[in-house]
């Protein structure tokens, strides 16, 4: 996978043929955005409209009543595991094939908390997390020029979006305040 033309600085694969990738180095493509279009319905339907979708989501919240309703839990999770894993697939053929046109090896660590941090905002809603999702997509591309434009260092987006995760928490305590006292007073 090792491009022999690249000067060991950064390692990655050699390129995608021009023929084969959906985007131009810019990243925006028709083909990308029906993609994301077609995921973000395909995952509504799923979630919304299915027993699948139903019990995934109830299994989050009351796995007990899940085994009750007949479910097998076991099931449900190794489900969940296959679709989130051909989700992140289908990402990184999408970043491959889009706008970098190669693997690289400097994938950034920091986009699992991101995406924490995207459903926490969005509620845990499909059509939240589109909207949100451009949100903080505005924010890590801002963060290329914040340095060069304002002075800021790339270091502030981080900071806006741990106080965004402060906010969120902050904003979500007061309705776990009371169940806090009540089972304290229950003992």
């Amino acid at each position: 996978l090792k491009d022999p033309s690249g000067s060991g600085q950064v390692v990655a694969s050699r390129p995608v043929a021009a023929a084969y990738r959906i985007s131009t180095s810019t990243g925006v493509s028709p083909t990308i955005i029906g993609v994301v279009v077609v995921v973000a319905v395909a995952m509504w339907v799923l979630v919304n409209r299915t027993s699948f979708g139903v019990l995934s989501s109830l299994a989050g919240r009351n796995p007990v009543m899940v085994v009750w309703q007949g479910a097998r839990l076991p099931r449900l999770g190794l489900g969940a595991f296959l679709l989130s894993g051909a989700l992140a697939g289908l990402a990184g053929a999408v970043e491959v094939l889009g706008p970098n046109g190669r693997l690289v090896s400097g994938f950034l660590p920091t986009h699992g908390f991101t995406a924490i941090l995207i459903a926490l905002v969005a509620s845990l809603s499909i059509v939240g997390v589109a909207i949100v999702s451009l949100f903080f997509g505005g924010l890590a591309a801002a963060s290329l020029y914040l340095p060069v434009l304002v002075g800021l260092p790339a270091a502030a987006i981080d900071i806006i979006n741990a106080a965004i995760a402060l906010f969120i928490t902050a904003r979500a305590w007061p309705r776990l305040r009371p169940r806090v006292k009540l089972a304290r007073g229950a003992r």
